[in-house]
């Protein structure tokens, strides 16, 4: 017997390109896990990003230029955090900071063939880090690389990694590739009239779409934490939207592993 598609009361009400961060915290609290999968994957990294929203096909040249320099997609690149959602996400009391010229345009690269290149450039520096044959110009960088050499494996077993924590050297082609591509980017968004204002754009590269949605559901769920954590500011927020203190009181405690 074919069955129709059945959403719950909450899941239905929901509706719009852009959540308003009360909308946002509402839907999140009282979803189920597999709910709030479904309201990450649209509202947070589909869509055109509420920074780009007067401005799309800026966006979209973005995408496209950074798909030539980097040899991918363009469908594999998005824009997660504040610029797409117009608002952080971040644990309270910033959830719900307006996006402004100080914030991070946090672009995300879902590429099996691009996470295996810059994983290799890893690989290759802490072999030559290791042998001594490369070493740090100083002890600020000294203490970076180490914190690097030992906590990007962690990153990489979660499916993702950062570029900026290989050195950009030509014996690491990938790493300086992404590095320059996101100097030049940044530049060209400097000068593009209409693009949004912007501390700096950076970049994540994630293996599959798979890690790429775990990682933002573990940030997810670390802010909704946060929720009953600092309840000088939660109580009063979460009355003004609606939900009881209580709805999240039982949840789980999720260690963050967002870095």
């Amino acid at each position: 017997m074919v069955k129709p598609f059945e959403l719950s009361e909450q899941i239905s009400t929901i509706h719009g390109q852009y959540l308003s961060p009360d909308t946002l915290l509402h839907s999140l609290l009282n979803s189920t896990d597999s709910e709030k999968k479904s309201i990450v994957r649209l509202w947070i990294t589909e869509g055109i990003p509420y920074v780009f929203r007067n401005n799309p096909m800026i966006y979209e040249q973005v995408r496209t230029w950074l798909s030539a320099q980097l040899g991918i997609n363009e469908k594999e690149i998005t824009i997660i955090g504040s610029a797409r959602t117009g608002y952080s996400l971040s644990s309270f009391p910033n959830y719900g900071a307006e996006y402004n010229s100080g914030s991070d345009l946090d672009f995300s690269i879902i590429s099996m063939d691009l996470f295996e290149k810059l994983t290799g450039d890893f690989n290759c520096w802490i072999s030559d880090y290791s042998n001594d044959k490369v070493n740090p110009k100083n002890d600020e960088e000294e203490k970076y690389w180490k914190l690097n050499k030992n906590g990007v494996p962690n990153q990489i077993k979660r499916g993702f990694i950062d570029h900026n924590k290989i050195p950009y050297k030509n014996t690491y082609p990938t790493a300086q590739n992404l590095g320059q591509t996101m100097y030049l980017l940044n530049e060209r968004i400097r000068l593009t009239k209409n693009a949004p204002f912007t501390k700096k754009a950076s970049i994540r590269i994630y293996k599959n779409w798979d890690s790429f949605i775990r990682q933002l559901m573990i940030n997810i769920e670390f802010m909704l934490q946060s929720v009953n954590r600092d309840t000088i500011h939660s109580e009063k927020y979460l009355s003004e939207v609606g939900v009881s203190n209580s709805t999240f009181a039982e949840q789980k405690h999720l260690e963050s592993m967002s870095l």
